[in-house]
């Protein structure tokens, strides 16, 4: 399992369980720590039945991208779910985004 955070400054008291499990994704040592822990999951995972699974905590415009190139990594070998505090992701984006963003999640 794997649970990423985002933002320049994660704020990961708002989703329980963030705070222990989290890596934040704002660095380029970040960004390898996350690239690292999925290598380690694939491999762990490789010829096996069970799937790879990671919550990406924050759905703005790096939560959605982040969401989409994890997924196309992982294929289907693992399942990427994006967790938001608002009710929608990328709240603040035109509506046109939102609603391409939204035609790609699966």
């Amino acid at each position: 399992r794997l649970v990423l955070a985002l933002g320049a400054e994660a704020k990961l008291d708002v989703v329980p369980g963030a705070a222990e499990f989290a890596l934040p994704f704002s660095t380029l040592k970040d960004a390898q720590k996350v690239d690292e822990k999925l290598k380690t999951l694939e491999r762990k995972n490789f010829g096996k039945d069970s799937r790879i699974r990671v919550a990406i905590v924050g759905c703005g415009y790096s939560g959605v991208e982040l969401a989409a190139v994890v997924s196309e990594r992982l294929q289907d070998k693992g399942v990427v779910q994006a967790i938001n505090v608002d009710t929608t992701i990328l709240p603040n984006a035109p509506p046109g985004n939102r609603a391409a963003a939204l035609k790609v999640r699966n």
